[in-house]
């Protein structure tokens, strides 16, 4: 029986994910980066993934031996009136882990080691062009040819030249969001999502006595507030959290943005990750979009081999866009909404003011937003 040949190009959270779930299926996998060395050790970002999203990943790999995620029972939802702050919204699960939030570093580390001890061939070789019409990638003008090629390489990349599909949104939100690590000891074992004045704020606990944050602001209070970044923060995290018992590692920060592209693939070249979609991180959902479309695409795959079928030149990356590209569509959408709606504005403050107090007192809506936060539409 033929060994269908798959390249994925990119060493992040996608690319190794991907690689760990396709060569899960028996399927000849070779793994690509640019880099010199895995980027691993330089990646300081915290991620949060669904439950059943985590489930998967059990499926496909012994996630037993990571010591490092965390879970997470619940995420409480605050809003900041003029009056104060008040908690309008717990997410929770009475048996189950709500969601489960890992450092970058430490999975990436994980899933490259297991990739290492399943003998998948990883190259650090500098791909030139990527050809869409015959499915190869070309290396000092060697062409080495595959079934399936796919690129995790962000929304930046030159090797995106000549891919058909343009985007279908695309939205400058002109905010630049901060994000760090808080020391801390005090009880703080769930995750929260403040609507703040100056922009969304939210807390993910990763270990014990530390959070990471992500605070969104708009770009103008940004670069007005730039060097005084950090006293700022932490003024406010001392009314947050009613202590000063915490301290706070170097600020980071980068631009928001959203994109989804209008067609996930050409010919037998399929896009992943950031390239794919890229969103708000208001509502924690950017890998839990990614890990949809992966576990998606191992499923249309599963079932193409287990009929004896081809993967080249087949329906599997149609069928993936055609069943992908709606929630991923309708969540961006969603997110952005959302987004929009907790924006600071004059006119609105008594309505919005209005719809967040009363928005608990609707059993339905909160079962809906744990449903989707969970499994997606």
């Amino acid at each position: 029986m033929k060994k269908h040949k798959i390249c994925i190009i990119g060493d992040g959270l996608t690319g190794l994910t991907a690689a760990t779930a396709l060569n899960n299926l028996g399927l000849d996998v070779e793994l690509y980066h640019n880099n010199k060395s895995l980027n691993i050790n330089r990646d300081k970002r915290i991620t949060a993934i669904s439950n059943s999203n985590l489930e998967f990943f059990k499926k496909i790999v012994s996630v037993e031996e990571i010591k490092t995620i965390w879970p997470c029972k619940q995420i409480n939802l605050y809003y900041e009136k003029k009056t104060g702050i008040i908690n309008f919204l717990n997410f929770k699960k009475k048996s189950k882990f709500f969601l489960h939030i890992f450092q970058n570093y430490y999975f990436k580390n994980f899933l490259f080691k297991n990739l290492k001890r399943n003998k998948v061939k990883m190259s650090s070789v500098k791909i030139d062009k990527v050809d869409f019409m015959d499915t190869s990638i070309k290396i000092k003008k060697k062409s080495i040819y595959y079934d399936l090629i796919i690129l995790c390489v962000g929304n930046k990349s030159s090797l995106y030249k000549n891919f058909i599909g343009s985007r279908i949104i695309k939205k400058d939100y002109k905010q630049t969001a901060i994000t760090g690590f808080v020391n801390h000891k005090l009880k703080l074992n769930d995750a929260a999502q403040y609507f703040l004045k100056e922009g969304p704020l939210a807390f993910l606990p990763f270990k014990k006595n530390t959070f990471s944050y992500v605070w969104s602001l708009e770009n103008k209070y940004y670069k007005k507030n730039k060097k005084n970044l950090k006293n700022l923060l932490k003024k406010k995290l001392e009314n947050l959290l009613n202590s000063k018992k915490f301290s706070l590692s170097k600020v980071q920060s980068y631009p928001l943005h959203l994109s989804v592209r209008k067609k996930y693939y050409n010919n037998n070249t399929l896009i992943l990750g950031e390239g794919l979609h890229s969103i708000h991180p208001i509502a924690g959902q950017g890998f839990n979009l990614v890990m949809r479309d992966i576990i998606e695409l191992y499923k249309i795959i599963n079932k193409n081999i287990s009929l004896g079928l081809e993967i080249k030149d087949s329906l599997i990356l149609k069928d993936l866009n055609n069943q992908r590209r709606p929630e991923n569509t309708i969540f961006s959408i969603g997110v952005d909404l959302t987004n929009t709606f907790f924006k600071k504005n004059k006119y609105f403050g008594p309505l919005k003011d209005l719809v967040v107090e009363n928005v608990s007192k609707i059993k339905i809506i909160n079962k809906i937003s744990q449903r989707i936060a969970d499994k997606g539409l």
